[in-house]
């Protein structure tokens, strides 16, 4: 039977990790606890496209959702402006 993945990698090394998620409007805000910066995706119905990266030098390291939500709501007020829909 052949396997989906192929590797040479014989160590089993296993880790674990939890990611905060903060959404506004239709963006996720998503900070895995291994690095420092936030993906934001776009999310509608069963689709995520990913849009940016925000990885600041004097970003804090979120544990919490409420200093991520925090933090997302003033990038978000700052990047995201609100237009009209377009007219088809």
């Amino acid at each position: 039977m052949s396997k989906m993945i192929k590797t040479t990698d014989t160590e089993m090394k296993i880790d674990t990790s939890s990611i905060l998620v903060v959404e506004i409007g239709d963006l996720s805000f998503e900070v895995d606890g291994r690095f420092p910066w936030i993906n934001v995706y776009a999310i509608g119905g069963e689709h995520k496209e990913f849009v940016t990266e925000i990885d600041e030098d004097d970003m804090p390291i979120f544990v919490e959702h409420d200093e991520l939500k925090r933090f997302c709501l003033n990038w978000y007020f700052n990047n995201v402006e609100i237009v009209e829909s377009s007219k088809e």
